[in-house]
């Protein structure tokens, strides 16, 4: 990959009006201009749209506004704009963040420098509503509950595809979230990479769509992220959250299999094949242990038995999987 890539950047909006005009700013900024802004409006009753018209008077690149003709949600929303996009280099961007200058600029470099990465993925500076620096960041928070950024920075508006592998996203496949999505099968593909080096103002609101340990306006530490991913594990049945994660498990695997070819183009010789059967191992394990949620009585310590003996509790977390599994096994079957 060059630095001279051509380059889209796809904006998903809704109701974005009180902090669009200064992201949509930060965009005419950079100093390697964007060839084009291609932007999926989903249905918005705010002044969106007429501050994106506004804009595209005077925008220094071409700007192509898709208005949905029924809300489809953010990961439906991005996934399709993504899917317009035309530059062998996509960036995702949110409507209320604010990009550095020299964002596109370094990480086309960063990509150049990496010809097998097809995801690079940046930090980000958290800002409050106003904008005001709150003094830490996404991996400063990854960092303080132990982990490494590098693999647990996913925001899809820190990212940068390659055509190639945004290329999945066609046909449409239903998603909970587009960029954890496309970061499993980057990950399976061995095709991320990051760079520490914040390139955007993350911006924290009441309305902000995501919500986790990473973007809490305080630092979190690790005793308080726990009690976070707590709640969350607790929301959701382990049965729902299994089989969401068959079924995106499922979608990236056929989505590999059909764009084989032009991965092929980028990726090193077995790498594909791998993935593949890394996915599938991995589908093997999450549907022994979705076969224990969706089975009733005595049957689930069954099957967690079986699950056990084939090995779906190796590797460090292992044995929290376990002891989560076992203790809905013995409480009354959630929906």
């Amino acid at each position: 990959m060059t630095a001279r890539q051509t380059v889209s950047v796809a904006l998903a909006t809704w109701n974005g009006a009180p902090y669009l005009e200064a992201q949509l700013a930060s965009l005419a900024a950079q100093t390697r201009l964007p060839d084009e802004l291609v932007i999926g409006d989903d249905m918005s009753t705010d002044a969106t749209r007429a501050i994106i018209a506004t804009f595209a008077q005077t925008a220094p690149f071409p700007v192509h506004l898709v208005t949905n003709d029924r809300n489809l949600g953010a990961a439906a929303n991005f996934a399709a704009t993504i899917r317009r996009c035309t530059g062998a280099v996509i960036f995702t961007c949110d409507q209320d963040d604010l990009w550095e200058p020299h964002k596109i600029a370094s990480m086309l470099a960063f990509l150049a420098e990496r010809p097998d990465c097809l995801l690079a993925v940046h930090d980000a500076a958290l800002v409050d509503e106003a904008g005001q620096a709150l003094g830490h960041t996404l991996a400063d928070q990854i960092r303080g509950i132990g982990a490494d950024p590098a693999s647990g920075l996913m925001h899809g508006c820190c990212m940068a595809l390659d055509a190639r592998l945004a290329a999945l996203f066609d046909p449409a496949t239903p998603m909970r979230s587009h960029d954890s999505w496309i970061v499993v099968a980057a990950d399976v593909l061995g095709a991320r990479a990051y760079l520490d080096e914040p390139l955007i103002r993350h911006r924290r609101h009441a309305g902000n769509a995501s919500s986790s340990y990473m973007g809490r306006t305080s630092r979190t530490g690790r005793v308080r992220a726990w009690i976070l991913r707590g709640r969350l594990a607790l929301a959701e049945s382990p049965a729902r959250s299994l089989a969401t994660t068959v079924a995106t498990r499922e979608s990236v695997a056929a989505a590999i299999r059909a764009h084989r070819a032009a991965l092929a183009e980028a990726l090193p010789p077995g790498a594909i094949d791998q993935a593949l059967v890394a996915l599938n191992a991995a589908l093997a394990t999450d549907r022994a242990r979705l076969a224990i949620h969706t089975a009733s009585g005595p049957a689930r310590l069954t099957r967690l038995a079986a699950a056990a003996r084939a090995g779906c509790y190796r590797g460090a977390t292992g044995p929290i999987t376990f002891a989560r599994d076992l203790a809905f096994a013995l409480l009354p079957r959630r929906a």
